[in-house]
């Protein structure tokens, strides 16, 4: 008697959680009920846009900034010598450090520290201020 009711206890269990593992898995797999994964947030095309360290630009994803990386531990030198508009002389070019207008074949100097997951480059200064 006391084993048919342990039986009877136990086989009520496997089902509830048999059914209890069938419903979770079609409310992930986009049955109906909602999603247990958060969506995620909309990014705007404006706040995808990165300023130009020289003339503070806006520019969009597909411009960059023309710059030369050079080998080194545990950071790495970089030139910066501006975006598309500041290199036609569209805009005018400013280093970031001590305000002056770069001469044309002047350029920004700066440092670059790669961490896990995101690159932080830090200014320098430019040809006139950092190199006399």
């Amino acid at each position: 008697m006391l084993i048919d009711t342990f039986v009877l206890i136990l086989s009520g269990v496997i089902i509830a959680v048999l059914l209890l593992v069938l419903f979770r898995s079609r409310k992930t797999a986009g049955g109906s009920g909602p999603s247990r994964q958060p969506a995620e947030p909309e990014i705007s095309p404006e706040s995808r846009k990165k300023p130009c360290p020289l003339c503070s630009t806006m520019l969009p994803p597909s411009l960059r900034v023309h710059s030369i990386v050079y080998p080194g531990k545990p950071d790495k030198l970089m030139h910066i010598f501006g975006c598309p508009a500041c290199r036609n002389g569209e805009k005018k070019r400013e280093c970031p450090v001590c305000k002056q207008e770069l001469p044309k074949d002047g350029y920004v100097i700066a440092r670059v520290f790669e961490k896990p997951g995101r690159t932080h480059v830090h200014v320098l200064g430019c040809t006139r201020c950092r190199m006399g």
